[in-house]
């Protein structure tokens, strides 16, 4: 087939001019998919951090979040959590399923992606305005007057000119939260909003993702902060996503750092999840799977959460008829590789220089089936020194191409990169 979404007989079938097809006639032939798979309908959703149509293994996750917020709020001592774990394995889709969690609570929180807009503290006053003028709204301001004063204080330390405390119409706090110093204000800032949250009888929770992105100091800032409400009995909870090494910032950052949050890996799924993931995200839409159908998608995707998510898409898209069949998911997995190695593997590749894409291509040659290498493995096999090489290897860290899972071992954050690699080696 020359295109994924196959269109009705008699249609252009050139995407090159989009003015070739008559999107009129287009939308009313589909129509004849209404009983079977319906390309409109189709449910899967790959993309960074979009929700699954149905999100299954996270249990647990899930679970131990709703009880943590519940004992908070009934002003009981309970620890936020930390998602580690490769790209693509479904941290943002958790952490936002938890944010949705907290905003049907009507917690005041904030949801900030480390290294995505400037500076912490400039993400999280932003985040945090828009929350607490909701909240504002919802309960008037008398039990929220003090917090919102040392707020616009604080977001004043981050913007003098006042932009991210729009529509909070109070006078900031003199002396508080106001330092510059982001460890000292931001503990002030919580204290203050843990305890109008606690007033009110909720709490306050602050989301992060890419947490590996953010400063050494940022995160050092964030636990102490955490760590004072913590001891003072307020309602303060972080949920935090990022690769396999923010448990090691976590502990580099902060002398109590591993024991402010409940640490948690987020794995790829066994086939039993993996396969739950497929059927119960077509059973929505009324359409069913064929063993060999099945058993060829979870071959492709070893369980990853956001390969299952491509290749379904692209599998839904070839069929005709339920129950899938094993041609539509071989069609359907043809085409899920080829959009891979196009946008997740080779922008990353060609985002990468010369001198980077000469370290990856040696640990793809050298690293085991998990992707992982000895640093000096790679070094004698470029026939280089560690210590010549520690530049790129640091540049490749720092950009999250890489990750160490120990001391002096190297390992890909992106799953199959190695394969990817290695195929155009």
């Amino acid at each position: 087939m020359d295109r994924l979404v196959k269109l009705p007989e008699g249609l252009p079938r050139s995407q090159s001019d989009p003015s070739d097809i008559d999107f009129h006639r287009y939308l009313s032939e589909i129509s004849r998919y209404s009983d079977g798979v319906d390309p409109v309908r189709n449910p899967f959703a790959p993309g960074a951090g979009l929700p699954p149509p149905a999100l299954v293994g996270r249990d647990h996750e899930l679970r131990g979040a709703a009880v943590a917020l519940e004992r908070l709020a009934q002003r009981r001592p309970a620890r936020g959590a930390v998602f580690a774990g490769v790209r693509g394995v479904g941290k943002t889709a958790l952490l936002n399923e938890i944010r949705r969690i907290v905003t049907t609570r009507a917690w005041i929180h904030a949801k900030v992606e480390g290294g995505s807009s400037g500076r912490f503290r400039d993400s999280l006053a932003q985040s945090l305005n828009s929350s607490l003028r909701t909240a504002t709204a919802a309960v008037g301001s008398g039990a929220l007057d003090r917090a919102l004063a040392v707020f616009k204080s604080f977001s004043l330390a981050a913007a003098d000119d006042g932009s991210l405390a729009l529509g909070i119409d109070v006078d900031p706090a003199g002396g508080v939260a106001n330092t510059g110093n982001l460890a000292i204000d931001l503990t002030e800032l919580l204290g203050e909003l843990g305890a109008a949250a606690a007033t009110l009888g909720v709490g306050c929770a602050l989301l992060i993702d890419e947490l590996q992105e953010l400063a050494s100091d940022e995160v050092a800032a964030l636990a102490g902060a955490v760590h004072d409400a913590t001891q003072l009995g307020l309602p303060v909870v972080v949920f935090a996503a990022g690769l396999p090494n923010v448990p090691d910032l976590l502990v580099e950052a902060h002398g109590y750092g591993e024991r402010l949050f409940d640490l948690q890996t987020i794995d790829a799924f066994d086939d039993e999840r993996a396969a739950e993931a497929l059927t119960r995200a077509t059973a929505i839409e009324h359409v069913g799977w064929t063993g060999d159908a099945i058993r060829f998608v979870l071959d492709a995707a070893k369980g990853h959460p956001y390969f299952l998510q491509v290749y379904g898409k692209h599998v839904w898209d070839f069929a005709l008829a339920s129950p899938i069949s094993g041609a539509d998911a071989r069609a359907g997995v043809a085409a899920g590789r080829s959009e891979l190695d196009r946008a997740f593997f080779g922008a990353r590749w060609q985002r990468a220089t010369a001198a980077q894409q000469e370290y990856l291509r040696a640990m793809a040659t050298v690293s085991d089936h998990r992707g992982q290498a000895r640093s000096s493995t790679v070094a004698r096999h470029l026939g280089r020194t560690l210590s010549a090489l520690s530049s790129t290897r640091d540049q490749l860290l720092r950009k999250g191409y890489v990750y160490a899972p120990g001391r002096g071992t190297i390992a890909f954050t992106t799953p199959g990169m190695a394969d990817y690699i290695a195929a155009r080696s």
